[in-house]
């Protein structure tokens, strides 16, 4: 859906060009009758008013601020918008102040328009206006400002449009506003296609942005508008034929005027209206579907819910009916040591410290396993406000004896004293984290362990990093996997990472690590935080 709604868009867009590139031609067309004396282009259609050359040039930069706009020369919009503002503001001007500020005839002198009549050379007021606003919306445009912009112009399109219908069917009220204030037929046509052009660029954005939408709402949008177009102009011809042609009364004409109306909209209503009531039945059908899609998902769920019980249970079952005999496996191999190991060759005393590590491996094994199971049942707790250098701080202290040993130096970069989280489980991610540091730390160096706390959008990034043994981009795959474990060196269970990711994904975080062998390793960690 996302993909036609952009090529909607791109249509609309694509329109609003061509629609400026008939204003400009409309522009050079009146530009050319004044230029060769070429009345009919000068007047156009419509028995008033000619577009003044002042009108045309503007009409004419607008346009070619648009398409400069679609190839992304915001430069040159602005540009253009800006020269034609200025023209319309001086034109504005004489007609507040009545006075000629120089601006009528400073590109071209007009000989033909009867100064008794109007100002040779000036634009109408409606036409100043209409332009002005219309530089103000091109300049919004480029500063991604739509909607205030969108509603002025539409204002003016409504003013254009009657006056393009005034010229159509005679009506001298609708492009006549006073003294000065005539419209000429093909100026009304251009800012019409100008208004519209501006209306339909950024139909995505502001007051048009239903009329670009994919959906039902959209489609009735851009047909209404259609209909608006259509009706008004066939409504006001059928009502002044009737009254002209066929003598029919004002209140005959209106009657019959209404019927072809009524005509033409029941079956464009008709259409709609089935499409909405196979819209709805769609929707009902779909949302039923989803009620039983949703209620088969919370069965399923259950059942996955009490399958991963039972396996738990039966788990911890295990564990504890195997704690008893492999505790009488460790004392029976204890006494053995004590009793008879001196009187057994070396060789046969090996058997019984085999047997003796197997016995332990397989207590830590089941520990493990208890330990994984009792971190699957604990939820996750209320973040509260932790201060950071107090954490660690504990931390260290706690660590002191290993620090001592490995003669480690920690380092501390934090943009943020403090982050919202569970402190028990953040004092667990920390620990985990800087005793493995300590651990897995390199024989050729003394440990160095960088800690940096910094805000990022929407939560908090802490990175712990240290210049240690390092690993393969293999085992950093296999990093978080239950039970992997790749330096044997030190004693470790390999389920504390497993238990660190779990963890922080408990609570919409993430983590990451990066590693060098040799080099060392580094654990980023992102957590979300209360906004």
């Amino acid at each position: 859906m996302e993909a036609t709604k952009i090529a909607l868009q791109n249509r609309l867009q694509l329109l609003s060009i061509i629609l400026a590139w008939f204003a400009l031609v409309i522009a050079v067309l009146s530009l050319t009758g004044w230029f060769f004396q070429i009345e009919s282009l000068r007047s156009s259609f419509g028995a008033a008013g000619t577009m003044k050359v002042n009108t045309a040039l503007c009409i004419l930069g607008c346009s070619l601020s648009i398409i400069s706009l679609r190839l992304k020369r915001t430069g040159i919009t602005r540009l253009l918008a800006i020269l034609v503002f200025l023209i319309c503001q001086i034109s504005i001007l004489e007609y507040f102040l009545n006075q000629n500020l120089g601006i009528d005839q400073l590109f071209y002198t007009d000989v033909v328009t009867d100064p008794t009549l109007e100002p040779p050379g000036r634009m109408s007021l409606l036409s100043a206006c209409n332009i002005y606003i219309i530089t103000l919306a091109l300049v919004a445009f480029t500063y991604q400002r739509y909607g205030l912009a969108q509603l002025l112009v539409a204002f003016f399109f409504i003013l254009t449009y009657a006056s393009f219908l005034g010229h159509l069917y005679g009506i001298t009220q609708f492009y006549q506003f006073g003294r000065f204030s005539t419209i000429a037929g093909h100026t009304a046509l251009a800012l019409l296609l100008l208004n519209l052009s501006i209306l339909l660029y950024c139909s995505e954005s502001g007051w048009m942005k239903i009329f670009s939408s994919p959906y039902m709402g959209g489609k009735l949008a851009r047909t209404s508008f259609g209909y608006f177009l259509l009706t008004v102009p066939i409504l006001m011809g059928f009502y002044l034929y009737g009254l002209n042609q066929w003598n029919f009364t004002p209140t005959s004409s209106l009657v019959s005027s209404f019927l072809v109306i009524c005509l033409i909209t029941l079956p464009i209503a008709h259409i709609f209206l089935n499409r909405l009531d196979k819209l709805d039945a769609i929707l009902q059908k779909t949302n039923s579907n989803l009620k039983q899609t949703n209620a088969d998902l919370a069965v399923r769920n259950q059942e996955l819910t009490n399958i991963n019980q039972s396996l738990d249970d039966i788990v911890y079952m295990a564990s504890h009916d195997l704690k008893g005999p492999i505790n009488n496996l460790e004392a029976i191999f204890r006494e053995l040591n004590v009793l008879i190991k001196s009187q057994l060759p070396p060789e046969d005393q090996q058997l019984i410290f085999f047997g003796a590590n197997s016995v332990n491996n397989l207590k830590k094994t089941i520990q493990d396993l208890t330990q994984i199971i009792q971190s699957q049942q604990i939820d996750t707790q209320e973040p509260e406000r932790i201060q950071l250098v107090p954490l660690l701080t504990e931390i260290q202290d706690e660590l002191q004896s290993e620090i001592n040993e490995s003669a480690a130096t920690f380092y501390l970069n934090l943009q943020t004293e403090y982050v919202f989280f569970s402190r028990i489980h953040l004092r667990s991610i920390f620990s985990n984290l800087i005793s493995n540091a300590l651990k897995y730390r390199s024989p050729e160096r003394a440990p160095e362990i960088n800690i940096s706390a910094e805000p990022v959008p929407g939560g908090v990034q802490l990175r712990i990093a240290d210049n240690g043994l390092g690993l393969t981009e293999v085992q950093q795959a296999k990093l978080f996997t239950l039970f992997k474990r790749f330096h044997n060196h030190v004693a470790g269970s390999g389920i504390g990472l497993y238990l660190i990711k779990r963890t922080i994904e408990n609570y919409g975080g993430q983590i990451a690590v990066t590693s060098t062998i040799n080099t060392g390793t580094a654990f980023t960690i992102f957590l979300p935080q209360q906004t």
